[in-house]
């Protein structure tokens, strides 16, 4: 319906940010950018292999970097183009058993705000932390424990209930299309839940 098309690869891979590169070109140049690729490897710092670790930070920040840094150099970005990355709560108040987790999403914080004062004039770079998520991923995430950590969360949040997707779409949608001013920014998603506790 929007004549869109997939791309389907790895973003850690070598050859990925020159691929993104050659499809940002091929369509005249991109006005926004979303990087919404992460995983969670959740164990405590103790269990947690280094392979494991480096994954995790492979694709919740190193590729972010990788693929802004060619996009940039190659000029495939619309001279007023909008970068939004995501990172979460955990990389502002961690999480008991994510600490690489919570590292990578720390590491998007910081990524934002450091290249804000270095992209072309006009362009903007923001980042949205999402709270806990209501949907599939939670839920095979927490298996029998979903509906009830969620319910807890949702309590505990002064909206009383725990962010959706719709939420993080239509404030990184803003973040592209309509907040022409906002740059280096963390925009946080938790209905209030990290304000409050």
């Amino acid at each position: 319906a929007i004549k869109g098309r997939a791309l389907a690869l790895d973003i850690t891979a070598a050859d990925a940010a020159q691929t993104l590169v050659q499809a940002a070109q091929a369509d005249g140049g991109w006005q926004g950018v979303v990087h919404n690729a992460g995983i969670t490897r959740d164990k405590t710092i103790a269990r947690m292999p280094a392979h494991l670790w480096q994954n995790l930070v492979n694709v919740n920040l190193a590729a972010q970097l990788q693929i802004n840094r060619a996009l940039l150099q190659a000029q495939a970005l619309k001279p007023h183009a909008r970068l939004v990355c995501v990172s979460s709560i955990s990389g502002i108040a961690g999480n008991v058993g994510q600490t690489n987790y919570a590292y990578s999403k720390a590491g998007v914080i910081g990524l934002v705000q450091a290249q804000a004062p270095v992209l072309p004039r006009g362009m903007a770079i923001n980042a949205v932390a999402p709270g806990w998520m209501e949907g599939e991923w939670m839920e095979r995430m927490l298996k029998d424990k979903y509906d009830d950590l969620m319910g807890r969360r949702a309590k505990l949040t002064p909206l009383k209930r725990c962010v959706t997707a719709d939420d993080v779409a239509e404030t990184m949608l803003s973040l592209i299309r309509g907040n022409r001013f906002v740059t280096g920014e963390v925009i946080v998603i938790d209905g209030g839940f990290t304000s409050s506790t």
